[in-house]
């Protein structure tokens, strides 16, 4: 399965994202990565994500949701 996940970089996104993938499924991550919190922390997940033995299967966008131009591309690729 091709799953989405918003929010990938937060805290329940990235964990969401390894255990997807550990199940092997392709991920596709998106975060526009904003200063509610400490951006470093969201990286440092992403970086967690990377780790993973499925990582072939995973992909990570950072725009936001509201940039419809950016998500209809992302659909598009990501069928």
């Amino acid at each position: 399965m091709h799953i989405l996940v918003t929010g990938a970089a937060g805290f329940i996104g990235a964990d969401l994202c390894d255990r997807l993938l550990s199940l092997g499924h392709r991920v596709a991550g998106l975060d526009n990565f904003n200063d509610y919190y400490e951006v470093s922390l969201k990286r440092d997940r992403v970086l967690n994500i990377r780790k993973n033995r499925n990582v072939g299967l995973f992909t990570m966008h950072e725009t936001d949701i509201c940039d419809s131009a950016e998500m209809t591309r992302l659909f598009s690729a990501h069928s």
